[in-house]
């Protein structure tokens, strides 16, 4: 099974007969950008706002919904991926003899996450120095999709960064 398919996006743990259900979340980013391109190409108040006009409209939508798809990018994290353990052990059988987060760390917000590990590459605390610099205001408003923007100024390294007992996990989240 490729990489991108073995991450839920969305799931039920436990289904009454015991099998996993889940949606993958790379067709959770895809319907989502489907469902914002309807939106956006039947409503010209919302095109107006995102200010999507003029000779560029084609490329403006396309940025807007590169962006838009990585909404969820945090749902990457094995932190965010153990609070549905099952679901995940069914699609990564080969991770049984794995270490796996601790509840707390399941506790884990997809958005800050998400933002801080499109930032990780690039160290956070050195912000000017960030290889797409002019990406990091979509990326913050889009890692806030839950009603609120998060701001990489505001990111907290020791909440986020992914402790030394789950490194292992670390290489294949990143190759996705």
């Amino acid at each position: 099974m490729e990489g991108h398919y073995r991450y839920w996006g969305k799931c039920r743990p436990v289904e009454p007969d015991g099998a996993v259900s889940f949606h993958p979340l790379i067709y959770h980013a895809l319907d989502v950008t489907a469902v914002a391109a309807c939106w956006l190409d039947n409503d010209a108040v919302l095109r107006h706002a995102l200010c999507v006009r003029g000779s560029e409209a084609q490329r403006q939508r396309a940025w807007l919904l590169f962006f838009i798809a990585l909404h969820d990018i945090g749902k990457l994290d094995i932190r965010f991926q153990a609070k549905a353990l099952n679901v995940w052990l069914a699609l990564n059988p080969e991770s049984k003899s794995s270490r796996f987060p601790t509840q707390a760390q399941t506790r884990l917000a997809h958005g800050p996450a998400g933002l801080y590990w499109c930032c990780y590459d690039a160290v956070v605390s050195d912000v000017d120095e960030h290889p797409r610099q002019h990406w990091l205001p979509w990326l913050e408003a889009v890692c806030g999709h839950h009603g609120y923007v998060v701001r990489v100024a505001d990111l907290r390294e020791n909440d986020l960064a992914l402790p030394y007992e789950l490194y292992s996990h670390a290489a294949r989240d990143r190759s996705v």
